[in-house]
């Protein structure tokens, strides 16, 4: 599966969004990639063996139970103002969604977090595009498929 991103400028191993941190969006759909950006990316998800994760089986995961999570949880519930642990589980897996724009931005930055921890390179995320996908911009995988195929900037 190829997908792409839209964006201006090149890619960066640092790259840290204020919202979603080190994940990027990127979509199966070339043409709305590029009407995010004039710079336009792709990556093979194949060629790259990335590992994408569903938030909504998350917590089937082993790990799911681990310090790390249960910060995020932590997160969530200063977000939304929840303090029940199942809602909470229920906001970090993508089953239950916040009504509030910038809420349901960061909570999709958190799915994508807790799925790193989890141990995988991206996500898949529902959003008003359909599925799209959040790549860690730093996970090994990514970095070096990018690398070596010159980033993929479609001209």
């Amino acid at each position: 599966m190829k997908l792409y991103r839209g964006q201006y400028g090149d890619f960066d191993t640092k790259y840290d969004h204020p919202l979603f941190g080190r994940f990027a969006f990127f979509g199966a759909d070339r043409d709305i990639a590029e009407s995010h950006g004039e710079d336009c990316f792709s990556i093979d998800v194949e060629d790259a063996e990335l590992e994408i994760g569903d938030p909504q089986t998350f917590w089937f995961e082993e790990l799911w139970e681990s310090p790390e999570i249960d910060s995020l949880k932590e997160e969530v519930a200063d977000l939304v103002g929840e303090d029940d642990p199942d809602v909470l589980d229920e906001y970090l897996t993508g089953r239950e969604v916040s009504y509030d724009a910038e809420a349901s931005w960061k909570l999709q930055g958190l799915r994508a977090e807790a799925g790193r921890v989890l141990g995988y390179d991206g996500i898949e995320e529902t959003d008003e595009h359909g599925v799209s996908y959040m790549l860690d911009m730093r996970s090994p995988r990514v970095v070096k498929y990018l690398q070596a195929e010159g980033d993929k900037k479609i001209k």
